[in-house]
């Protein structure tokens, strides 16, 4: 009897050490956009490392439009050393070491507010270039946007849906 309760004692401790892990480590998050397709939630593991391509979690951002307190969720496409030109109706980021991503310009917002395309030429260190899939997305080919510093991504995405 007193075996079966410590073993029983044993994983409700192990079963709340991993809930306690799991809602410490991460975080739900609802888009407030529509600037990844098909993505309407995400798992967001906060404080972890992400790389080109991932779906990062960015908070308190303060940008020009929109609420920098609410979370955006946007696809990390360029990191500190990767090339950025304008060509015509496009933003081209060039990746060190991947093929270069043209990137569609809009001339303003829904709102019809005036957006101004990123004049960088380089993502310098503690900056990433952010952006949404969709080509309407309000993100880093803006200068009313603008680059992310890096300690303004909560997390990456683990799981979407």
């Amino acid at each position: 009897m007193k075996r079966k309760l410590l073993l029983l004692a044993i994983g409700i401790g192990f079963l709340s050490l991993v809930c306690w892990g799991i809602t410490t480590q991460t975080m739900l998050l609802k888009c407030q956009s529509d600037s990844l397709y098909n993505v309407n939630y995400l798992l967001v593991k906060k404080g972890s490392s992400f790389n080109r391509g991932d779906i990062v979690c960015v908070q308190r951002h303060r940008v020009k439009y929109i609420d920098g307190e609410k979370p955006l969720a946007k696809r990390v496409l360029g990191l500190p050393g990767d090339q950025i030109q304008k060509e015509e109706n496009t933003i081209k980021v060039v990746p060190q070491t991947h093929q270069p991503l043209l990137l569609p310009l809009l001339d303003q917002t829904s709102q019809g507010e005036v957006l101004t395309p990123l004049s960088l030429a380089a993502i310098p260190e503690g900056y990433v270039f952010v952006a949404g899939d969709h080509p309407k997305s309000f993100d880093s080919r803006y200068e009313e946007f603008g680059l992310v510093p890096i300690e303004k991504i909560k997390g990456r995405a683990v799981w979407w849906w």
